[in-house]
């Protein structure tokens, strides 16, 4: 019962999505699921795009130019 049934089909466009990363720095999870959908016919949430880059490692840091709107 339960476990992952369905991370195989994230899993066979890892390396494309890797790559619009290398390509983009700034895409968004957005973006990344509406590429997917549009190229393949894949439609995901945007955790389940997390969860992929989650799974390879891949984190989306906060930069210096968030840090100068934030409260003083």
């Amino acid at each position: 019962m339960g476990g992952d049934r369905l991370s195989h089909r994230m899993e066979a466009h890892a390396a494309e999505v890797l790559q619009l990363l290398d390509d983009t720095p700034d895409i968004t999870l957005a973006e990344i699921a509406a590429h997917l959908e549009q190229a393949h016919g894949l439609r995901v949430a945007q955790s389940t795009v997390w969860r992929l880059l989650d799974r390879h490692g891949m984190t989306f840091k906060k930069n210096s130019t968030r840090k100068r709107a934030a409260a003083a």
